[in-house]
């Protein structure tokens, strides 16, 4: 490094001394030419000046014209050229030859200028003029210098034509040739001189540039050299033993670490391998652990997925064991209930009925756990009331609370929202399984469930709530250990007060993980004063939806045929006396065998088939009904006592269209059916409705109390924001994005479900089941009753125009005055009412009006408005 080092400071030097040596060279070379073009040019100025004081003195004396004097005159003693020129080449300090030269033209000039200004005096002396002839300066003072110069006699003793005739043969003759070239003679010889004296600096100069050149090139070699033998070195001292590194470790078997480098090379490399091969020794040593203790951790992992697995399987296994009697005893009570029954019978099935809850709250808690366990808790979304959640939550355990004879107080601080958006059923497992264990440990006084919003914004409300009783209390010490699982305060709490240890847990985590850790479940209990359990939850704002009326359930169409399949006897019995409750045929197979001859011999309308048979499960069966072509389309529809995830997807993936827990609650079997069987499966485009149409409208009206024009703004509304989505549905098919269709179908089945439109509900929904199966077989046939549909909804919209009881013009006002007020139900009431405008203004301005206010553009509205009324 030291050596290269003074090796390029060396060629630095060189290299600067030669750039400055050769930009010398430069400026002198140019200087030179400079210098040689200056003094060609003086010297060429100089015999100017002669030859212009010759013509001008020749053309006097040819012309007499006084302005040839003048101008010969004013260059001798005026302009002087030829002296400046004379001066500047003396100040350049020129050779002695060259300055004698100059100093002969000079002399030389001068006589030339006496022989001249004689002849000028003849000119004059001949016309008989003198100065006093010629009063303007400076021709005055040029004529008088004339005069001074005094005529010899002879000269004085010629006549006028002599006179001039002598003047004239004076500046031709030979004498004055002979003085002009005494003239020129120095003056070409100082010009030659001169000019060979600048071209040997300029060559001179030109010869330094060359050196200057030669030796940058022999210092850039030089230089090239230098490099080549560092990058030689670095080479050989570094990237060679690189290389040599790294063929080594490419040429080493993947999968294994031993492998030694050589070191080589400059010390950095060489202590780098030396590093490698110490470094490969100890990883070698750390891999071998790692080895052995990752087998054991693969053998602790397979023993705990094998337990989980059989943990799994048993949860399973006593979620149908348990199940399956449960919804035999639930089934019984549902059809007991539904006999004529004396006081006392009533109670006894209203004792066995609040059992079988127990019981299903008990495996309902277990089955939790296990979700919890796993991080499977799953929570839905949907609108409720919470303060109709709080006072069902009181009601429900307002008989325990009596029984024990303890007040059960319902404390709402503030107003809640009337309607938001979350997990009612969460909350209420929360509430329930908090009140229920303060009604359990409190003997005397009270038990308040309290609740309040502590936090509203334009996205939700945050609701606090608080279960405070007047129990027994918990020891600080035993307040952490009550929420681990199978854990109470201690051992004679479970004999005395019952329970599984599991209700605050599984609170615990739903408030957790409902909030996302943002919210927890807190205790504030002393012994013997009692408890306070808190929390929050986060609900999301919601419009209030009205809750249907409780009713008998109907009996179906009695024309509806199902095959119900189900390996348990009491279960078998017991869910078809359910079903034929319905009005339904039903036709029972003890096995998938018997059901797939009974398929074969009949097209059932639904099949409701159990998912745990011990010849063939559900998921095989749905199968193979799936391969018989008269059952392709035919709802299937699973039943299970299996709680565990995963079971309704693979039941979806089997084929199956839908899954139904058991115990079997008769009101959601009798919805799940009714959905079902409102599909005209084979020919959906054929449904016929009460009108004689595809769209209910008495239906829709009788949903909405009659209000016609409501139900209009509704069907436009609708008819906005889906009239395009047949096509959308098909070019989501036909590109290969089912996912987008799927949507779209789906929210086309709860939509026009709930505007009375169950043909195309019913085709939706066929359609979207297809999807899920990879076919899209029934396309067309949606698409027609979805044409057919909208066409039905655009004319009853385009019908309902009548104003509600008042002049167009009231309604118009009104309608201007919400906008104006920048009052957003104007939006609602142009929905409802906007009908009534409709043929006040032009249709363009009427469609600009209704796509403003969808738009919450008010001003525009308000314009528009404005527009109508000129």
């Amino acid at each position: 490094m030291t050596v290269s080092f003074c090796a390029f400071a060396a060629v630095l030097c060189i290299l600067l001394g030669s750039n400055r040596y050769m930009a010398d060279c430069v400026q002198q070379e140019a200087q030179a030419k400079d210098e040689l073009a200056s003094l060609i040019a003086l010297g060429q100025q100089l015999a100017d000046a002669s030859d212009l004081l010759t013509n001008e003195v020749r053309a006097y004396a040819e012309t007499e014209d006084i302005t040839h004097l003048n101008n010969y005159w004013t260059e001798v003693l005026a302009t002087r050229q030829r002296d400046e020129v004379i001066q500047t080449l003396e100040n350049d300090q020129l050779p002695d030859e060259e300055a004698a030269h100059l100093a002969q033209a000079k002399r030389c000039s001068d006589l030339l200028i006496d022989t001249e200004t004689r002849s000028m005096h003849l000119i004059l002396a001949a016309a008989g003029q003198d100065a006093d002839d010629f009063p303007d300066e400076p021709l005055h003072r040029y004529v008088t210098r004339v005069m001074e110069t005094p005529l010899s006699g002879a000269d004085a003793a010629l006549s006028a034509a002599q006179k001039r005739e002598t003047a004239r043969q004076i500046l031709y003759d030979a004498a004055y040739e002979w003085a002009k070239y005494e003239i020129m003679s120095p003056i070409e010889l100082f010009r030659q001189q001169t000019s060979d004296r600048l071209e040997n600096e300029v060559a001179r100069a030109t010869a330094g540039r060359h050196t200057a050149s030669e030796v940058q090139i022999f210092c850039l070699l030089c230089s090239l050299v230098l490099i080549a033998a560092v990058l030689w070195l670095l080479m050989r001292l570094y990237i060679v033993p690189l290389r040599r590194y790294t063929d080594v470790l490419s040429g080493a078997v993947p999968e294994s670490i031993k492998v030694r480098v050589t070191p080589c090379g400059a010390s950095e490399p060489y202590r780098f391998g030396q590093m490698f091969n110490r470094l490969r020794a100890t990883l070698e040593r750390e891999l071998e652990n790692r080895r052995t203790a990752e087998e054991q951790m693969r053998k602790a992992r397979d023993e705990a997925d094998s337990a989980n697995r059989a943990k799994s399987e048993f949860l399973a296994q006593m979620s149908h064991e348990l199940r399956t009697p449960l919804g035999a005893v639930t089934g019984y009570l549902y059809l007991l209930e539904r006999t004529p029954l004396n006081a006392q019978q009533k109670r006894y099935c209203s004792s066995m009925y609040t059992s079988s809850e127990t019981l299903m709250e008990l495996i309902n808690q277990i089955l939790d756990f296990s979700k919890i366990e796993a991080g499977a808790l799953t929570f839905e979304t949907v609108v409720f009331d919470p303060t109709a959640l709080l006072h069902a939550v009181r009601d429900m355990l307002e008989h325990s609370a009596r029984q024990k004879g303890l007040t059960l107080k319902l404390d709402i601080q503030g107003k809640l929202p009337q309607a938001v958006s979350g997990d009612p059923t969460r909350l209420r497992q929360v509430l329930v399984n908090l009140a229920g264990n303060a009604v359990k440990f409190t003997e005397h006084g009270s038990v308040t469930i309290a609740a309040e919003a502590v936090q509203r914004n334009e996205n939700g409300v945050t609701i606090a709530f608080a279960v405070t009783d007047t129990g027994i209390g918990i020891r600080s010490e035993d307040q952490a250990r009550i929420f681990e699982p199978f854990e109470q305060a201690d051992s004679s709490v479970t004999r005395k007060y019952g329970g599984t240890g599991l209700g605050l847990v599984i609170a615990r985590r739903i408030v957790e993980t409902a909030s996302r850790g943002t919210h927890k479940l807190t205790l504030e209990s002393r012994e013997g004063h009692g408890s306070t359990f808190r929390f929050a939850m986060d609900f999301a704002s919601a419009e209030p939806v009205p809750e249907p009326e409780c009713e008998r359930l109907p009996e179906m169409d009695e024309e509806k045929t199902v095959l119900l399949v189900d390996d348990s006897e009491i279960n078998l019995v017991m869910e078809c006396e359910l079903l034929r409750s319905f009005g339904l045929q039903v036709d029972t197979a003890a096995s998938a065998g018997d059901a797939l001859r009974l398929a074969e011999q009949r097209v059932y309308d639904l099949v409701l088939l159990d998912i745990r048979m011990p010849d063939m499960d559900g998921y095989e069966l749905a199968k193979r009904l799936r391969r018989l072509e008269t059952y392709r389309a035919v709802p299937l529809l699973a039943l299970t006592a299996d709680a565990v995830g995963g079971v309704r997807e693979r039941a979806l993936d089997a084929g199956m269209n839908d899954c139904i827990t058991k115990p079997v609650r008769p009101d959601r079997l009798y919805q799940v059916l009714q959905r079902y069987f409102a599909l005209a499966v084979d020919a959906p485009e054929t449904l016929v409705t009460d009108n004689g149409g595809l769209f209910r409208r008495e239906r829709a009206l009788a949903t909405l109390g009659g209000d016609r024009e409501q139900l209009a703004a509704l069907c436009r509304r609708f008819l906005r924001a889906h009239s395009r989505s047949a096509e959308y549905v098909r070019l989501h098919l036909e590109h290969g994005r089912p996912a987008n269709a799927r949507a779209l179908l789906h929210d086309l089945i709860g939509l026009a479900g709930n505007l009375g439109c169950d043909a195309l509900s019913g085709a939706s929904r066929v359609l979207l089941d297809e999807v899920h199966h990879g076919k899209m077989d029934t396309l067309p046939q949606f698409t027609e009753v979805f044409d057919r549909t909208i066409e039905e909804l655009r004319s009853f919209a385009e019908t309902q125009t009548e104003p509600l009881g008042k002049p167009m013009e009231q309604a118009a006002q009104k309608l201007k005055k919400l906008v104006e007020n920048y009052d957003f139900s104007a939006v609602q009431w142009f929905e409802q009412h906007g009908g009534s405008l409709r043929h006040t203004m032009p249709p363009e301005r009427f469609a600009r009006l209704s796509e403003a206010l969808e738009r919450y553009d008010f001003e525009r509205a308000a314009k528009l408005l404005d527009e109508k009324e000129e």
